[in-house]
């Protein structure tokens, strides 16, 4: 999937203007889930996300289902929806939509600077 998106938009006399900066992500869709749990870690501390939710959070975007995250951590899956709900609150997410949105906009902040380039029309 490819997106471009204006980086610097600005209201000028009440409308949204475009810059003319521009950036352009490029995301691999149907990638294999293989998320480690240490960038998930990563993703989360800023937050104050517990371990426990960081792990909900883990296995969500694993695509893993919470009753299969419950039933591997020997928890309830009450907790386990707690958790996630606790961790999305967090975040000020409302859905598991939007966490991998959030996600994904995270790993590719992680991209190196020569990987970005810089337009102007």
């Amino acid at each position: 999937m490819v997106s471009v998106h204006d980086v610097f938009p600005r209201y000028r006399d009440g409308a949204l203007r475009a810059s003319g900066y521009e950036a352009i992500s490029i995301v691999e869709l149907n990638h294999p889930f293989d998320i480690k749990f240490e960038d998930v870690l990563a993703f989360c501390v800023p937050y104050g996300i517990t371990s426990a939710e960081a792990s909900a959070v883990h296995a969500s975007l694993n695509s893993v289902s919470l009753s299969e995250h419950a039933r591997t951590r020997h928890i309830g899956l009450s907790t386990v929806q707690q958790q996630l709900k606790s961790a999305l609150a967090k975040m000020g997410l409302q859905t598991q939509k939007k966490l991998f949105r959030a996600f994904e906009r995270y790993r590719n902040m992680g991209a190196s600077r020569k990987d970005i380039r810089w337009t102007r029309e």
